[in-house]
């Protein structure tokens, strides 16, 4: 018994360990026996047919399978016949050039396998089919010499040149689908066609319509890399980062010839440059029917752009974009003028010595809220002609829809206007709180003439710092603007243009700011305009100091703000007078701004000059009263002492007074022919 236990239980365990191997394998899953294969690639001419080829797919086991062919990707619009798709040798027709994949199934079961077979359709058959990575120099010839309209080769997928690639005259390469060139950084592109229509090459979708393939993006800095005589076209079909897609993209670094070339129904743009991509020559370029901007530059490679490059009026945006602005080189560059605007995308900032010039003609068109800056010697020459102006504006027609330009530290470089229409500015503040078309501020140095400058949102031109130097105004326009047409320190005033024309602005006077006082070793001279605009006196409770000779000449009208005086004093070894010149048709007129009797101080005379007259002349508005005192439109001083001949003038509307005197000094005062109107008190108050 005890022999037949140990044997039933040996039995026993042997069987459990038999059950649990079994068990076991039964877990463990087996090795798919099928394999698929499709085939080669191939390529057809459209118009015939292809048989797949199948036959080689296998079930290790040996058993029978079934095939299956599905169409899994196609050009646009495509609707290719597969007949016998359930068979290992299918017949496939396909009715568009381009790329196809067919996919072939296998299944036995529940195991299944797949393969994929690209089908290359051309309308040119005989082409050479490029598909792998250009990795050792090679040269493409011109194939079918005798008919330049068809394709010599076809890229069948993205690749990458990491070689010199020479592209001879007449070569038409055909791009698939999708597909990117990419010339990396130890490649090298050198096509160079003929001046011919049959010399030209050709870069294009294996399907010509917009946006088939991605482009060429070009790495390589090689100085060899050319383009002549080439068109490139309807590319931009994926983005090469971001949203940006362009026939061509170079990229930062990289370097480039392109000449005599078209840039032809691109997506996006024909040619985007990146900021520090360069240029080597750039002339007689075309760029037409470009879905978007036919040509974008960084601003240190516009001054490349030939004016023989041409642009049609079928690129949905007809310009050049201008991006990444900075231009710090140093060096005078030259902007021509196209048939087409410039769009300024970003910041124009010019600094280091770097001047600008813009052909007569330019058109600029800046985007919302940007701005020009000229900064540190920088300098800007903006020289149209009478027929051929320069127009700086904003992108839409919008008073406020850019910046406007600033020009500050301009060293002894001179900035120049001449024929210049500046519109639509205003939109921010460009240095403090002031919106401002044209501010010229500190240390800039400028001459403006013959120039528009027009529908901004805040004031026209800017000329409030002390500093500034402004060497001509002659002839220029200011109008529609929301604030002044004109803001100037005094000393900027004199060199105002008597024939300078305003209309529709905001606050119609032009504002004088006077902190600094009129002091020169010459006599400083304000005119009238030609249109009876008047000057504003308004700072933040400054009186006006004339320190030296100073002179109003005929029509002359200035308005005080309210609270300030005209105060005429020796100081720094100058000797100070005041002469208001006006004439009987065309009289002098110092007034309040508010037009309210005592809403300013009035004249005081402090300089003992026999030079101070005023002679046909109106006083408006003055005598604003004191505390314990007198007060009086024009104050002939004691201390020290004043002297002032007046005639042919009057006194209006003043708060007190129309003018006083000290007693023992009533000689210092020459009076002749004066009229007061609406003077409460005494016309001429002699006082002990």
């Amino acid at each position: 018994m005890k022999t037949r236990f140990s044997f039933l239980v040996v039995l026993m365990a042997t069987l459990g360990l038999f059950c649990l191997s079994a068990c076991e394998d039964d877990d463990t899953p087996s090795v798919n026996p099928l394999t698929a294969k499709a085939g080669n690639d191939v390529t057809i001419a459209l118009g015939s047919s292809t048989q797949l080829n199948g036959a080689a797919s296998a079930d290790a086991e040996g058993m029978a399978f079934a095939s299956a062919w599905t169409v899994t990707n196609k050009p646009a619009g495509s609707n290719p016949t597969l007949l016998s798709a359930n068979t290992a040798t299918p017949t496939f027709t396909p009715d568009k050039t381009g790329v196809y994949v067919v996919t072939l199934t296998i299944s036995r079961g529940e195991w299944s396998a797949t393969d994929e077979v690209q089908v290359t359709v051309t309308d040119a058959p005989g082409a050479v089919l490029i598909s792998e990575n250009i990795t050792q120099d090679r040269v493409l010839e011109d194939i079918f010499t005798s008919d330049w309209t068809k394709v010599d080769y076809i890229v069948t997928r993205s690749i990458r040149l990491d070689a010199k690639l020479t592209i001879k005259p007449g070569v038409k390469v055909a791009f698939a689908e999708d597909a990117l060139l990419t010339v990396s950084t130890s490649g090298t592109l050198i096509a160079e066609g003929g001046a011919t229509e049959a010399g030209t090459i050709y870069l294009t979708g294996q399907e010509e319509q917009d946006a088939y393939w991605t482009g060429i993006m070009l790495h390589s800095a090689n100085t060899a890399n050319k383009l002549d005589h080439v068109q490139l076209s309807h590319a931009g079909s994926t983005p090469y980062a971001g949203n940006l897609m362009a026939g061509m993209l170079l990229k930062a670094n990289s370097k480039i010839s392109i000449t005599n070339s078209r840039f032809l129904q691109n997506n996006d743009y024909g040619l985007y440059a990146e900021s520090t991509a360069e240029l080597l020559a750039f002339d007689h370029n075309s760029f037409s029917q470009n879905n978007g901007i036919g040509l974008a530059l960084p601003a240190r490679q516009v001054h490349m752009l030939g004016s023989n490059c041409s642009f049609d009026e079928n690129n949905t945006t007809n310009a050049v974009e201008i991006h990444d602005g900075i231009l710090n080189s140093g060096a005078n560059l030259t902007w021509k003028a196209l048939e087409v605007p410039y769009i300024l995308a970003q910041d124009l900032i010019i600094s280091a010595q770097t001047g600008l010039h813009l052909d007569a003609g330019t058109l600029l068109k800046v985007k919302s809220d940007k701005s020009i800056s000229l900064l540190a010697g920088a300098h800007l020459h903006a020289n149209g002609t009478a027929s051929k102006w320069v127009q700086i504006e904003g992108l839409e027609p919008v008073a406020g829809y850019w910046r406007g330009i600033i020009i500050e530290h301009s060293g002894d470089n001179m900035s120049e206007m001449d024929y210049t229409a500046i519109k639509h500015a205003g939109s921010t503040p460009l240095i403090g709180g002031r919106k401002t078309s044209l501010n010229i501020a500190a240390g800039a140095v400028v001459s403006v003439n013959h120039s528009l400058i027009a529908d901004g949102a805040g004031d026209g031109f800017d000329a409030y710092s002390s500093s500034a130097d402004v060497r001509s105004f002659e002839g220029n326009t200011i109008q529609n603007h929301a604030g002044y047409p004109i803001v100037v320190s005094t000393t900027n005033v004199a060199i105002l243009d008597y024939n300078t024309h305003f209309a529709a602005n905001g606050k119609p006077e032009v504002r004088v700011d006077p902190t600094n006082s009129i002091q020169s070793s010459t006599e400083t001279v304000w005119r009238g305009f030609a249109e009876g605009t008047a000057y504003l006196i308004a700072g933040v409770h400054n009186h006006l100091y004339v320190h030296s000779g100073f002179k109003l000449t005929e029509g002359v009208i200035i308005k005080f703000q309210e609270g300030i005086s005209l105060i005429v004093n020796d100081a720094n070894g100058h000797l100070a007078y005041l002469k208001v010149a006006g004439t009987a048709a065309k009289k002098v007129v110092l007034q309040g701004a508010k037009e309210e009797a005592g809403s300013w101080y009035g004249i005081t005379i402090s300089s003992n000059n026999a030079e101070n007259n005023i002679t046909h002349a109106r006083i408006l508005h003055g005598g604003k009263p004191i505390s314990n005192s007198f007060s009086a439109s024009v104050v002939v001083d004691n201390s020290p002492m004043g002297r002032l001949t007046i005639t042919n003038s009057s006194i209006e509307h003043s708060a007190q007074h129309g003018i006083s005197v000290a007693a023992d000094k009533r000689d210092m005062l020459n009076d002749q022919n004066l009229q007061f109107t609406a003077v409460p008190a005494s016309p001429i108050y002699v006082w002990n």
